[in-house]
């Protein structure tokens, strides 16, 4: 009867299906703030970098984001709509942490500061937007 009490109180603890994929929401005991690393990926390199932590996923499965330790690796806030303002943050902040500087000013796709036109003709009046 010790036996069977003991085996009835350890499936209570367990969950029914574990496994590392999984798009449930943590309990609130582990939904607190915490330092961690963000790497912050397209597809390809989330595939590449989550099935080297667990393995490839399950058929039916796709690993849009996973966590191992203090270490988090998420989709590339910048590859969604603005529309999604948490997206938009970070995606901003994520801009300021790869150089863009804290003026916001115009950069071109290669990263170049976009000039102002030449105002009355005068090339001295050529600047960078800001």
């Amino acid at each position: 009867m010790t036996a069977l009490a003991l085996l009835a109180s350890a499936s209570i603890l367990l969950p029914a299906h574990s496994t590392p994929y999984s798009d449930a929401r943590p309990p609130a005991v582990f939904q607190k703030d915490a330092t961690v690393t963000l790497q912050l990926s397209s597809q390809a390199r989330i595939d590449a970098s989550c099935q080297a932590m667990f393995g490839k996923p399950p058929s039916g499965f796709r690993t849009n984001a996973c966590a191992s330790g203090h270490r988090l690796v998420m989709p590339n806030p910048c590859s969604y709509p603005d529309s999604d303002a948490y997206a938009h943050l970070l995606c901003h902040e994520l801009g300021h942490a790869n150089g863009w500087p804290p003026t916001h000013g115009d950069f071109d796709a290669d990263g170049e500061p976009v000039k102002m036109p030449i105002a009355n003709g005068d090339p001295k009046s050529e600047r960078p937007a800001t």
